[in-house]
């Protein structure tokens, strides 16, 4: 019946497809896992085989670590130890869907980072993330945690897929992982002027754009995994290059880091960061509520959604918890930093309407 339902063109078309389904993922995790049996171009036939044995040899982390850490994601396990022990067998259909492979794919990447951790000693090779998955509700909230990593690490690939996971799942977890920590905004301390540099001769090395994209009560978050502020929350962005506009820079940013690109940016503020142990840099903050394409994680950065009172400004960098909130909220900011490392040594910042007579024109280079 199949057979026939399908014809000779719809079974040619179903095993392309069915080909191609099962050499995407490969391809995408090509730069971080061994792939078994590749052919030519390093495609593969109906399946994926991602060979765990090399990197079990020198992590100590196994298929069964990678299975349960694959759980926290709320992802669905491929076969294990098939057709050799040590091994993940992705079996992609015809009917899977690129968004299904890519938040495997996505999930994928977090956890390579996790082993190269425990690889470098920066994890316990015992007690870690991946040892210890699946981290269920019942680990996470009770008051005695005893594990050397934070609750929000162990929940952390959850926290990636926000907003485009199932809904039943999501709401699970925002309660679990948020009923343990609290993230909330710090009130801002008295600023201390007198040492604030001369702004009107301060002269910036870095010239940088920053993007928050939001909609309804969540805001679009990434960890950054490489660059200034490597391993903190942020949103995309980056250095302006020759011949860009603040504007075009933050588009293009988005596009590199996230896949996204943003429809509506609106500039909200100017940030000034005047440092003690890296370059100096003037900063053009935008916010945005329509993109196209869907936030994929790159070698650049892991995104994910929050929610705006949830925002963990523990893990960003101080100044975050001064502005962004009204950022989000659609209000003008000019916010001027003198940092030691990262912390503040004083700041001066404004809000409304005068804000923006603060701004400092950019000229493209």
């Amino acid at each position: 019946m199949y057979l026939a339902m399908m014809g000779s063109d719809g079974l040619k078309d179903a095993t392309a497809v069915a080909n191609l389904n099962a050499s995407y993922p490969a391809h995408r995790s090509r730069n971080t896992f061994p792939i078994l049996a590749t052919g030519r171009d390093q495609l593969v036939a109906h399946e994926s085989i991602i060979d765990l044995r090399p990197i079990s040899e020198k992590s100590g982390i196994f298929v069964e670590d990678v299975a349960k850490r694959l759980i926290d994601d709320g992802s669905h396990v491929p076969t294990m130890s098939w057709p050799v022990a040590g091994m993940l067998m992705i079996e992609s259909t015809e009917s899977e869907l690129k968004e299904e492979l890519d938040r495997f794919c996505e999930a994928m990447l977090p956890i390579h980072r996790e082993i190269e951790e425990v690889v470098e000693g920066e994890s316990d090779p015992l007690q870690n993330v991946l040892k210890n998955g699946p981290h269920t509700a019942a680990i996470i909230l009770p008051d005695d945690w005893g594990h050397p990593y934070s609750r929000e690490k162990a929940t952390c690939l959850v926290m990636t897929n926000i907003g485009f996971r199932w809904d039943g799942l999501t709401m699970f977890m925002k309660i679990a992982i948020f009923s343990a920590l609290a993230t909330r905004s710090k009130p801002m301390p008295k600023s201390n002027y007198e040492i604030l540099p001369d702004w009107d001769q301060w002269e910036p090395c870095i010239h940088a754009t920053l993007m928050f994209v939001h909609q309804g009560s969540r805001v679009l978050l990434i960890e950054k995994l490489r660059g200034i502020g490597e391993g903190k929350i942020n949103g995309p962005g980056g250095k302006i290059d020759p011949g860009e506009t603040p504007e075009q820079c933050i588009i293009r940013e988005c596009q590199e880091e996230l896949h996204i690109t943003c429809l509506d940016p609106v500039k909200r503020g100017e940030l000034w960061f005047a440092m003690n142990d890296i370059p100096d840099i003037h900063c053009h903050v935008y916010t945005a509520t329509q993109f196209e394409g869907m936030p994929t994680a790159t070698d650049e950065a892991i995104p994910y959604w929050c929610e705006i009172e949830e925002i963990p400004f523990e893990r960003m960098w101080e100044d975050d918890s001064y502005w962004l909130r009204q950022a989000l909220a659609g209000e003008e900011f000019d916010a001027r930093f003198l940092f030691d490392h990262e912390s503040i040594l004083g700041y001066d910042i404004a809000f409304g309407g005068d804000s923006r007579d603060r701004w400092r024109r950019y000229e493209v280079k």
